[in-house]
């Protein structure tokens, strides 16, 4: 692999539990942010900030629909439980992204069109706990 050449996203996965979530198409990885928090007094001339509160942010998994997983997505997200969650990167990264979250939404897309594109879902997971997602 060329230094400049990124990881292919074939042969990633996502876990509830240990447990693979099938027909994912896409998702994205924690939206991680960092609140700002304004210390600016009545005599500067300058806004200042002081960094705050790290929110983890959410993922977001794009599922072609198929029904038996549609019940179990819709499962997660009625049950409210935080849940740890692993994506897995395929060799040469060969690693882990490990987070605790819940999930927070649920929605879907019925493409118009000529047929050629899937029903979709979209579960957003909040992620959550005392610590940022790890890497292993």
């Amino acid at each position: 692999m060329a230094a400049n050449d990124g990881i292919s996203s074939v042969g990633i996965t996502i876990a509830r539990d240990g447990s693979a979530i099938g027909n994912v198409v896409s998702m994205s990885l924690p939206s991680m942010t960092v609140s700002d928090v304004d210390v600016t007094e009545l005599s500067d001339t300058i806004k200042k900030f002081k960094a705050g509160i790290i929110d983890l942010g959410e993922v977001t998994i794009s599922l072609r629909y198929k029904q038996a997983n549609a019940s179990t997505v819709l499962g997660y997200l009625t049950a409210r439980d935080v849940d740890v969650w692993t994506i897995t990167f395929p060799a040469p990264s060969s690693s882990t992204l490990v987070f605790s979250a819940y999930p927070n939404g649920l929605s879907g897309a019925v493409p118009a069109g000529d047929g050629s594109e899937s029903v979709t879902q979209e579960l957003s997971l909040k992620l959550t706990g005392d610590s940022a997602p790890a890497f292993a």
